[in-house]
């Protein structure tokens, strides 16, 4: 999860645009949220 936060940092990129290594970018996104 946190490496998927840190890939859209770094990247830019939208976040439906999560490479498919990471999980889905709805889950991806509450994590961002609650943290």
């Amino acid at each position: 999860m946190t490496n998927a936060v840190l890939h859209l940092v770094d990247s830019g990129c939208k976040w439906r645009q999560l490479p498919q290594d990471f999980p889905p970018y709805s889950i991806v996104h509450s994590f961002y949220r609650q943290v």
